[in-house]
């Protein structure tokens, strides 16, 4: 699988020339040099090592069209990748397993220079949905749509594989179908696959939202007429993959956002330039900017502040026919509480998670710090982190959340007594 990393990365290569090296008998696969480096750059303080793994096999994509239909593994670097800090760029050897349709696996050796840069920040404007229905067993673009220039959007997908016999690929990617080359900033996660969909749904939300606190992204030029694939799983029989995306367009007309469901014949990659049937069963809707924000207070021994996820009041609108979006999949909430303790002795408060619609999990970052609840029980809540006020001070505190896909809404936190 190819997967999205949590910070930037800018793509720049010309295709180089490659050599066959010799291998000793019986050795493994057959190992191909590239003779001109793939330029990366990546952002964070410091861009950390899943990071820097995950922007080499993005790069490997984008910068040499004849893997677009490939499955590419990073198998080892030399040196060993460790943490970038700000500023800094690192040189090492990537040993990049390439697996094509039709032939076997071949190790490309490629040199790579990453560098740590700042990327400026753009948030989602608008919401793609593909998950009702959630099933899929034939082959087909389950959700397409459009990213206009100077644009950003979101996208959620949550699916299961439907076929007894064959493992699916949910695959997205981005097209330009314009003469000229259009550049994007992009960042995603996925979760799964896994036989349990709110697990699917927490771990695809939990690597998003990481990723949206660190206003992070992907940065890569869509060439005229291209392709480049964003996040891919492959899905075995009745397991549920989920994933989440952000683009946002930076320069040109625009991009078109497609996410495939390929069943190919056992032991093969999907093939992504394939042209794919539209299934409209799939397609779910468009809705407006995934954000809400509030600002609420609570006073020590004073009524429990309440932060809602998923309720009636909050459900974005389908632009089209004005449908609400159930649970508010997708949306990310950010709380500023303000928290005063006008007593004579330093207090702690908590904040307290319940599952008022059903299971859930829950990413909460507080304060910068992530907090992970990967189940909470309906009548079972539980303490995400607690928070001390100075005695006869007030103090505020940043808590971020999002709606899983797989978890049950509406979802209630309060800040209060421990």
């Amino acid at each position: 699988m190819y997967i999205l990393g949590r910070h930037c990365v800018m793509v720049s290569c010309v295709i180089g020339v490659m050599a066959v090296l010799p291998l000793p008998s019986r050795a493994g696969p057959a190992v191909v040099s590239l003779s001109t480096p793939l330029q990366i750059e990546v952002s964070g303080d410091p861009a950390p090592i899943s990071v820097l793994r995950r922007a080499i096999r993005i790069a490997a994509h984008s910068a040499f069209p004849e893997l677009q239909d490939a499955e590419i593994a990073l198998a080892a670097t030399r040196p060993t990748l460790t943490a970038l800090p700000s500023g800094r760029s690192m040189h090492v050897r990537a040993d990049l397993a390439v697996m094509t349709p039709g032939t076997g696996t071949i190790v490309w050796v490629v040199s790579v220079t990453l560098v740590n840069v700042t990327v400026p920040w753009h948030d989602a404007q608008q919401l793609f949905v593909s998950d009702s229905p959630e099933t899929v067993d034939t082959d087909g673009i389950l959700y397409s749509g459009i990213i206009r220039g100077g644009r950003a959007a979101r996208i959620l997908y949550h699916h299961q594989n439907a076929k007894a016999t064959r493992d699916m690929w949910l695959s997205l990617g981005l097209t330009n179908t314009s003469p000229d080359p259009v550049q994007v900033c992009i960042f995603g996660a996925t979760g799964g696959p896994a036989a349990d969909e709110l697990f699917a749904g927490h771990f695809a939300a939990r690597g998003f939202l990481e990723q949206y606190q660190a206003r992070a992204g992907i940065v890569v030029n869509v060439p005229p007429a291209g392709f480049v694939p964003i996040l891919a799983t492959k899905v075995p029989p009745d397991q549920v993959a989920s994933g989440l995306a952000q683009i946002a367009v930076l320069r040109g007309s625009g991009v078109q956002v497609q996410l495939e469901a390929q069943f190919p014949r056992i032991g093969e990659p999907p093939v992504f330039s394939r042209v794919l049937p539209m299934d409209t069963q799939h397609q779910r809707g468009v809705f407006g900017a995934p954000l809400v924000q509030r600002n609420l207070s609570y006073t020590v021994a004073g009524p429990v502040a309440q932060l809602w996820l998923g309720a009636d009041q909050d459900l974005l609108r389908d632009e089209m026919n004005g449908a609400p979006l159930q649970g508010n999949y997708g949306v990310v909430y950010s709380f500023d509480v303000r928290l005063t303790n006008p007593g004579p002795d330093p207090r702690v408060v908590a904040l307290i998670v319940h599952a008022n619609g059903g299971p859930a999990a829950a990413a909460i970052v507080v304060n910068g710090t992530l907090e992970d609840l990967a189940m909470v029980q309906p009548d079972a809540p539980q303490p995400a982190a607690t928070l001390r006020i100075p005695a006869a001070s007030s103090v505020d505190a940043h808590i971020s959340t999002m709606s899983e896909a797989g978890s049950y809404y509406p979802l209630l936190m309060t800040v209060g007594p421990p």
